[in-house]
């Protein structure tokens, strides 16, 4: 008998295709949000922009998905700070992520729509803050 070798995911595959989807859909609701894509290290990374700022960018991997975006520690910390729809886990993980001149960059796993909700708000704050530029 001859046993066929399960293909390899993709990137796209099953879960993390779904919760891109519907990370894109929320997004792309937010109101003069586009997706674009962008490159890191020469993969293609789906990007969300509000006019030339970026909002957020996604990270499909093989066996993850993820979101990496930036927040600046004067304009948006006050706002994190200070928003009860932010959960108190996710604020320490924003303070204590990698700073590089102000700005904060924020890489959170995405495993479940939970974990979607739970950045929408900083997300909110940050496209509120663009726009309002």
């Amino acid at each position: 008998m001859h046993l066929k070798k399960k293909p390899k995911q993709t990137p796209f595959d099953s879960e993390r295709a779904f919760l891109f989807a519907v990370l894109r859909k929320k997004l792309l609701t937010l109101g003069g949000v586009e997706e674009k894509m962008t490159f890191e290290r020469g993969k293609p990374t789906p990007a969300f922009y509000v006019g030339n700022r970026q909002l957020c960018h996604s990270h499909l991997e093989e066996t993850r998905f993820g979101v990496t975006f930036s927040l600046s520690a004067q304009k948006d910390f006050p706002n994190v700070r200070t928003d009860e729809k932010i959960s108190p886990g996710l604020k320490r993980k924003i303070k204590s992520s990698k700073s590089l001149r102000g700005t904060h960059w924020v890489w959170l796993e995405i495993k479940a729509e939970k974990d979607i909700e739970k950045i929408l708000p900083v997300l909110r704050l940050k496209h509120a803050r663009i726009i309002a530029a």
